[in-house]
């Protein structure tokens, strides 16, 4: 089976900022807590409204689940600030995912 063809899971967290709430898309591996905490460093009034995972593959979108770290779950109207995300013209913003793709493409070439 190729990696195209699997089910990637990532993780979101959905921040408040100014008043409006946005995704952040991060790899299955990090912390919820700890890009938070990232985010923050930045963006001090930043919060954390709810987080999950989720998984985009071959027209098939689920989100859910919660974060342990941060103590929060995922919210039905998270699935719209996420597609928004994937599907915005600059979302190499807020989604991490990305650059962990790009570091791990730069590593296999390297070998």
């Amino acid at each position: 089976m190729s990696r195209t063809s699997e089910a990637e899971f990532n993780k979101y967290i959905v921040i408040l900022w100014n008043g409006q709430e946005q995704a952040i898309s991060l790899p299955f591996e990090a912390q919820h807590a700890a890009v938070l905490g990232s985010v923050q460093q930045n963006y001090p009034d930043a919060k954390a409204v709810s987080a999950g995972l989720f998984c985009a593959n071959a027209g098939v979108f689920w989100h859910g689940g919660e974060s342990t770290s941060l103590g929060l779950v995922s919210r039905p109207q998270d699935r719209q600030l996420i597609e928004a995300l994937l599907t915005s013209p600059d979302r190499n913003l807020c989604n991490l995912t990305l650059t962990a793709a790009e570091n791990r493409a730069a590593a296999e070439q390297a070998e």
